[in-house]
């Protein structure tokens, strides 16, 4: 019984350092655009995804790949 509140805690703890993670990109991201502008800061963010996926993550999240089918499915419905 141990080991499974050790590993939801793990997972919590995961969890909220994604979280802060987020918020500290996204914080950034913000600062980036002010003072440098939107389209500036979507090419840093594309070149950042473009090294990212050459660099050895060559996958797409599944979480990334439900919400873009979630996305799709509603524009396909209100069509």
């Amino acid at each position: 019984m141990e080991t499974r509140e050790n590993e939801r805690e793990v997972r919590l703890n995961a969890l909220g350092i994604r979280r802060i993670a987020g918020m500290l990109l996204g914080a950034g991201a913000g600062v980036l655009i002010l003072f440098i502008g939107f389209w500036r800061t979507a090419l840093i963010a594309a070149c950042a995804a473009l090294g990212w996926w050459i660099g050895g993550g060559c996958y797409i999240p599944n979480l990334l790949l439900h919400a873009i089918g979630k996305l799709l499915s509603r524009r396909g419905k209100s069509a």
